[in-house]
């Protein structure tokens, strides 16, 4: 039997890097490989079903074929930045000096001598990025190991790419392709995650009707009355406020924000109680790529207010998914309108080109 590692960042709460290991384990059943059997993250703890997360540090090759490098943000060396994520230090007090202490030895810790928090100069077996993000690379020696190490990498974005083929990665090991969270109807199907997520909606809020969700994030520049305002303008569409974890304090944010519009706060759910509510969302309003990919993946209507991240992974589908950029000024009149609409147009387009960028990639590590 094929024992295959998943390393990522799914030890964060953080949504988006949650939600990764089971649409992994879905991508391989739809090709008939084994899914993975252990998973690691910076630190130990467990993944949204409760399979045990172990810390990266104690990995070793030993008795695995293959390891699974991501998704999401994860080629990148910024270490403060990571471990202030995992600590869930609010970004408006990430310059204080005990933060900058404590993330420091956090660092220390949990990353070590690593060449990045996700990237080491071998991993032991073939090893491949998987729906990985890309940030601009040091020319470190090190660095440079870790990328040209790795039997492939699929990216989804176009600059992913060309940062990757600069730092020496062949060019036929460089896939780029749309978020694998594009596959999540082969987790559960659009209705069935709808029909989940008004269940909690309902016990959550009382009502029954499709709301606008909203969710922001201060590190795109939102504060809590810039929010609040937002949503009060937006009347007479219910809405609701929905955090994607403790990630750089933003549930704070978001719950005094709802508290000041009076709408109410859905809490930090489980990752899978997110993906049902965006999917039975009358709208969403969102700076996360992430809530944005679900969302549209289930036919819902996507808002995003001025987030180039969003756009940017979105040129990477096969066909971009209807994608409302706005101004606050725009946003009310339009999330009314959407909100009123059975669905947005979906294509199986994505689903497609995320199953046949992960088959490139099981060949590129020798499973195929």
């Amino acid at each position: 039997m094929t024992a295959i590692a998943h390393v990522g960042a799914f030890s964060m709460s953080n949504y988006g890097d949650q939600v990764y290991p089971g649409v992994l384990d879905a991508l391989s059943r739809q090709l008939g490989i084994q899914p993975p059997s252990r998973h690691f993250g910076l630190i130990a703890g467990q993944l949204p079903d409760g399979r045990s997360v172990e810390a990266i540090s104690s990995y070793r090759p030993e008795g695995l074929d293959a390891a699974w490098i991501g998704g999401g943000d994860i080629i990148r060396v910024d270490r403060r930045v990571v471990a202030m994520d995992h600590l869930c230090v609010p970004t408006g007090e990430r310059g204080k000096w005990i933060n900058r202490l404590r993330a420091d030895r956090f660092a220390r810790r949990a990353i070590g001598n690593r060449p990045g928090p996700w990237m080491a100069r071998s991993w032991g077996v073939p090893a491949a990025y998987v729906s990985a993000g890309v940030h601009t690379l040091p020319r470190s020696p090190d660095v440079l190991e870790a990328i040209t190490s790795s039997s492939g990498a699929w990216v989804r974005t176009h600059r992913g790419a060309e940062i990757l083929r600069d730092a020496g990665m062949s060019a036929d090991a460089v896939l780029v392709g749309p978020d694998a969270v594009f596959a999540l109807p082969l987790v559960e199907s659009a209705a069935d995650a709808a029909e989940r997520g008004a269940r909690i909606l309902a016990e959550r809020t009382g009502a029954s009707d499709a709301p606008v969700v909203f969710h922001a994030a201060a590190f795109a520049g939102w504060t809590r009355a810039r929010l609040a305002s937002l949503i009060e303008a937006c009347a007479p569409a219910p809405c609701v406020v929905l955090p994607l974890g403790r990630y750089a304090g933003e549930h704070v944010l978001l719950r005094d924000a709802a508290a000041r519009a009076r709408v109410p706060f859905l809490g930090v759910l489980p990752a899978g109680e997110v993906t049902a509510v965006l999917a039975a969302a009358g709208c969403v309003v969102s700076t996360s790529m992430h809530a944005a990919v679900v969302a549209a993946t289930y036919g819902r209507p996507v808002v995003s207010p001025g987030v180039a991240k969003t756009a940017t992974a979105f040129e990477a589908c096969a066909e971009p998914p209807p994608l409302h950029q706005a101004t606050d000024e725009a946003i009310p009149a339009l999330v009314n309108e959407l909100r009123l609409r059975d669905t947005e147009k979906v294509s199986d387009a994505n689903l497609a080109a995320v199953v046949e960028t992960f088959e490139r990639i099981v060949a590129l590590v020798g499973l195929r």
